[in-house]
């Protein structure tokens, strides 16, 4: 049993042990009375619940969510929307539900999935700029990007930064505990990966889809 209901995201193999979390497909996710009724479903099976969303909505789910936040302001709802990108944001959602028995519930998880959040540090390699929002690119980097070959490094740390791929030297924190690195390639050039996971000791790779 879980307390942690996913919009868009799942749980994935990022633990020993099996995590359960709630998955909610986005296209049920702009349907209000779907919504709702899997709501009231699963408050009733599993009392409160921490819905995830990610921040950056589809104007659709949007409206939906904002409508039914204020019909359901009674109910033992907590939610979080997050900006990781979608690897990430699977990342914290099984942490969140792996989180949910030894917290005490939902309200447990809530008031620490915003730290969750902030240590989970993220790279993502792509071949062009041109749907980048966050951080935004410049108008030389969109420039740049129309060239044929270019490719681009997406870093959070050790703060938010885009740059060519090749360019940068990666930079990597020390870390004082043992970390994991998950990796999904989705058929683009995961070269710089083993940079990565060298400057990591001891790191724990997950390949996932």
């Amino acid at each position: 049993m879980t307390g942690v209901l996913a919009i868009g995201r799942h749980a994935g193999p990022f633990l020993p042990q099996p995590t359960h979390v709630v998955h909610v497909d986005v296209d049920v996710a702009t349907d209000r009375v779907a919504l709702h009724d899997l709501l009231v479903e699963q408050l009733a099976m599993q009392g409160p619940l921490l819905v995830v969303y990610p921040s950056h909505l589809d104007p659709r789910m949007a409206h939906a969510l904002a409508t039914l936040r204020a019909a359901m302001g009674q109910r033992p709802l907590l939610w979080h929307a997050t900006d990781l990108p979608p690897l990430a944001a699977d990342v914290l959602v099984t942490l969140a539900g792996a989180l949910h028995g030894p917290l005490g519930g939902a309200a447990g998880v809530a008031g620490v999935i915003g730290l969750l959040e902030r240590q989970l540090l993220h790279w993502t390699w792509l071949p062009s700029v041109a749907k980048v929002e966050r951080p935004a690119p410049s108008l030389w980097q969109h420039a740049q990007s129309s060239l044929p070959s270019s490719s681009w490094l997406i870093s959070s740390w050790p703060e938010p930064s885009i740059a060519r791929a090749g360019t940068v030297d990666l930079e990597v924190p020390r870390p004082g505990q043992p970390v994991a690195l998950a990796v999904a390639d989705d058929g683009g050039d995961r070269s710089w990966v083993g940079t990565l996971a060298g400057r990591l000791p001891g790191v724990h790779t997950v390949e996932v889809e």
